[in-house]
């Protein structure tokens, strides 16, 4: 009965939602502290810090100097985007050298009262995120340094504070039979979770919500499996830790899957981030929980399956958890499959009985909603290719066929990118025609849309070029 109340009361929150349009309002702010800023997620965030805002960006980077704290930083976001970071943005970039788990954030009583006195908000990403180890090193690196980072907070004129967790505290089995989680859930203790960096987010994400007591604005922002940067293709460059790729490396030591498990969710790190800072500085949506990841799963097994190299098979759950048993009492692939077992949480033999829970995040996705932002299927990243694919074939069959491309401008530097490369791969005559509105490059909306004609009809741009003037001046574009 509880349940269906919650669940009702939240329904009825997504419904109010849908009713109202909201004109966010911006907070002011003019300096923004980030941390986690050379790890994947961070350094999306960065980039998208600035892309969207205006806002000066303080980093705050273990290093031994803040030359090397900036060395670090320029070498990360070329690595990620291929851009000059300073050349483009030395005026907006402060790097300084840190230890966040350190009283004062490891940095001078000077520049620490620089922070206070100049930083309106504070986003913090940076976590010891390898899902295994000493819990002492994942306490100081994950809820000691948000307690530093809070205390900061508290100190500054906006009190704004902004905490990057994830939604593996929730995706998890639960022993209370709670099957579903949304964003106004409370969360029970997760104590005996043998995974300390989900013992330690859960820990530091209760700091978080207790520093609402002393006037510290605080939101919290569960994201999903970071698994690429959808504009390029990247991938985190310390794949080792990241969890989803050590799933998936465990699935190909065994060469074979369970129904069960064959969906996952895949966010990828770009796409969250622009989410995460379309949100972060609305003053409407102030002491927040926020869960950040696609809600379009990606059906792992299909992909699996029909890549005939790897051989796989599908086997019924049982079956698999048979060939697990098999493949620990083989001293080459035990330490492979036991981080399989942590990350699906079956580590200890008394989680396969619990239930698995359900993470619900309709109010977040009405609220970006709202803003113009909209999730996509994983499937879209590979449609560049698969476009080409059945364009080359058509082409084939019918090399004077007028085929018509239609694709929304949102990343104008992915639009362009790949139309210019799948164009200059046909080699065939074409005509890009672009209705845009709105400034192209905030990848969050739907800026304007385009359509690329290959093969067009004899002076199609001459003859559209007047339709084109007077539209642009019905849309203002």
């Amino acid at each position: 009965k509880n349940k269906v109340n919650i669940n009702y009361k939240y329904k009825n929150n997504i419904n109010a939602l849908n009713s109202v349009k909201v004109n966010y309002k911006i907070k002011p702010i003019k300096n923004v502290l980030l941390t986690g800023s050379t790890g994947f997620l961070g350094c999306n965030l960065l980039n998208q810090l600035l892309l969207t805002t205006n806002y000066t960006v303080y980093l705050l980077i273990r290093s031994e100097s803040k030359e090397q704290a900036l060395k670090r930083i320029v070498e990360k976001f070329h690595y990620y985007f291929d851009i000059d970071l300073m050349s483009i943005y030395s005026s907006r970039i402060i790097a300084l050298s840190s230890d966040i788990e350190k009283n004062d954030l490891g940095i001078s009583k000077s520049d620490y009262q620089v922070l206070v006195s100049t930083i309106d908000s504070i986003i913090h990403a940076a976590a010891l995120t390898k899902h295994y180890g000493n819990y002492a090193d994942f306490y100081s690196a994950n809820v000691q340094a948000t307690i530093n980072l809070l205390t900061l907070a508290e100190l500054t004129s906006f009190k704004d504070f902004h905490y990057i967790s994830t939604h593996s505290i929730l995706n998890q089995y639960s022993k209370i039979n709670e099957e579903v989680f949304h964003e106004n859930s409370l969360l029970h203790s997760i104590e005996k979770q043998p995974n300390v960096y989900i013992q330690t987010k859960h820990a530091a994400e209760l700091e978080v919500l207790n520093y609402r007591s002393k006037n510290v604005i605080t939101n919290i922002y569960r994201v999903g499996n970071l698994a690429f940067i959808a504009s390029n293709y990247r991938v985190q460059q310390n794949i080792e830790d990241n969890a989803f790729i050590s799933r998936i490396n465990s699935l190909l030591t065994m060469q074979t899957i369970a129904k069960e498990i064959g969906c996952e969710e895949i966010s990828p790190a770009d796409i969250t981030a622009q989410a995460i800072i379309a949100l972060f500085d609305k003053q409407e949506l102030n002491n927040g929980i926020y869960h950040v990841f696609n809600p379009y799963k990606c059906n792992i097994a299909d992909y699996l399956l029909k890549n005939k190299k790897l051989a796989f098979k599908m086997l019924a759950i049982d079956e698999f958890i048979d060939k697990i048993v098999v493949d620990l009492s083989r001293p080459e692939k035990r330490p492979i499959i036991e981080r399989f077992l942590l990350h699906q949480g079956w580590l200890e033999g008394e989680c396969l009985t619990l239930t698995k829970v359900n993470i619900l995040q309709e109010k977040t996705n009405t609220i970006l909603l709202n803003m113009g932002f909209i999730w996509s299927p994983n499937e879209e990243v590979h449609e560049w290719k698969k476009l080409k694919e059945y364009l080359s074939l058509a082409l084939k069959r019918w090399p004077t066929g007028i085929f018509a491309i239609w694709y929304p401008i949102k990343d104008r530097w992915s639009i362009d990118k790949n139309l210019t490369k799948l164009t200059a791969e046909l080699s065939q005559p074409f005509v890009r025609l672009e209705c845009c509105p709105l400034l192209d490059d905030v990848p969050y909306r739907l800026n304007g849309t385009g359509m690329c004609v290959i093969n067009p009809p004899w002076l199609l741009a001459e003859d559209i070029r007047p339709i084109a003037n007077k539209l642009a001046k019905v849309f203002g574009a």
